[in-house]
């Protein structure tokens, strides 16, 4: 499934992630392409009003997401509309943004769309179903005669 993101839309929604975060971008690319790691059949277009120069951000993209910035006079609504309206099979992709004009678009084109609300809950519970457990910590015991060895190398010279 390939995925179109709203990018500061779903940004807006992360509990973790704040617009006002000077690497917000950043941040859920970072976390879109953990995502996407998970399951092979992922992709991601995640589309950003401008901030860099417009067009593809090769710095932030990788793997299975591809992040894009509009370029100046243009938003991420109108390059989302354009692709949503450009792509050759809309059931194939799914938009994810809370945006009405978004959401209208893509059903006029019968691709299926996911708020950014719930998809932010998602990442947010996938990340925490895969946080990798805390390692058991084992307490060694020692025996009286290695007890005695680290003493003998480590214990103060009763002489000074």
């Amino acid at each position: 499934m390939h995925y179109l993101v709203d990018g500061h839309n779903l940004i807006a929604k992360m509990p973790d992630i704040s617009l006002a975060d000077p690497d917000d971008e950043a941040q859920l690319a970072l976390r879109l392409k953990g995502w996407t790691a998970r399951q092979r059949r992922r992709r991601v277009t995640v589309v950003f009003d401008g901030g860099l120069a417009g067009g593809e951000a090769t710095a932030l993209s990788g793997g299975s997401v591809t992040v894009v910035f509009a370029p100046g006079g243009r938003t991420a609504d109108s390059l989302l509309i354009r692709r949503i309206q450009a792509v050759k099979n809309p059931a194939e992709y799914t938009l994810v943004s809370s945006d009405r004009e978004l959401i209208a678009a893509a059903e006029a084109r019968r691709m299926p769309c996911l708020r950014s609300e719930r998809f932010a809950a998602g990442l947010v519970r996938e990340k925490k179903s895969k946080a990798p457990a805390a390692p058991k910590r084992e307490d060694p015991q020692l025996s009286q005669s290695e007890v005695d060895e680290w003493l003998s190398l480590f214990e103060p010279d009763s002489d000074l």
